[in-house]
């Protein structure tokens, strides 16, 4: 049996250059989990890797890893320069460890700690994302979903995340005439520079679904939003939020599967 690697400093969420002959050099992050990296290459013989770019700034609606397929997030240099990088879901690569160990050489710069959680956050996502009704999804129309898009493009930069509570969490394919009810979470970092945005946020959020399904005569129609909250990430407790959904910016597809079938939630 292969030795193990435990003595090896890489880790996930590591950023790198990978130059050989065969290939222009790339310069990666680091996907796969630190125990994948230290077990010995018979169980474990490949480093998972995503190529990343630089781009000119970090887009609200791609932070915070609100969007599961493409991620923005800072990159610090050993100098203190701060850099906006890219990666994408789909760029993942994956190289044999004898040759990462052998050739892969790390970049002068690093994620910050809270965007090295984020990034695993934003991987673990890829396959654990909350599914809504569909015709929840249905009455979200794609005038709603752009509201929200290009809000959370110029507000969102600090924004953790959109929590769900559909229903008190029952997933129910209501007909026309019945109303969900929702409550809204805007989770937002503690330390955001002006904490005023997220409330800001969250007014804006809620005129949103306001114009859409309220009015003045009827009331609430399709969906009533009975509260939207800006609440810190410190002051967010853990049993809400394994009570509710993280609502993300491309759960509207779903709903455009007709076929699509929900499992029984008791199961």
């Amino acid at each position: 049996m292969a030795d193990s690697n435990r003595h090896t400093t890489w880790r996930q969420g590591d950023i790198f250059t990978l130059a050989c002959d065969e290939q222009p050099p790339v310069i990666g992050i680091i996907a796969s989990h630190d125990c994948d990296i230290c077990a010995n290459d018979e169980a474990e013989p490949y480093i998972e890797f995503l190529a990343i770019e630089t781009v000119a700034d970090i887009s609200g609606q791609y932070s915070n890893a609100k969007h599961p397929r493409l991620l923005q997030c800072e990159a610090h240099t050993d100098d203190r320069q701060v850099h906006a990088i890219q990666m994408g879901i789909h760029d993942r690569q994956h190289v044999s460890k004898k040759l990462f160990f052998a050739v892969a050489t790390p970049e002068a710069c690093s994620l910050p700690k809270k965007d090295r959680v984020v990034f695993r956050q934003w991987l673990a996502a890829r396959y654990n994302r909350s599914a809504f009704p569909n015709a929840f999804e249905r009455r979200l129309n794609s005038k709603v979903c752009e509201r929200i898009d290009k809000l959370s493009q110029k507000l969102g930069r600090y924004i953790r995340g959109l929590y769900f509570d559909l229903d008190d969490g029952a997933i129910n394919e209501r007909t026309d005439g019945e109303v969900y009810t929702l409550v809204i979470w805007v989770v937002h970092e503690t330390d955001m520079p002006d904490p005023s945005v997220a409330d800001d946020f969250a007014e804006q959020l809620d005129d949103i679904f306001r114009k859409a399904f309220f009015d003045e005569r009827a009331g609430w129609t399709a969906i009533e939003v009975t509260g939207c909250t800006a609440i810190s990430t410190t002051d967010f407790p853990l049993e809400l939020a394994n009570n509710t959904k993280p609502w993300r910016l491309d759960h509207r597809s779903y709903a455009s599967l007709p076929e699509a079938v929900f499992p029984d939630p008791t199961r």
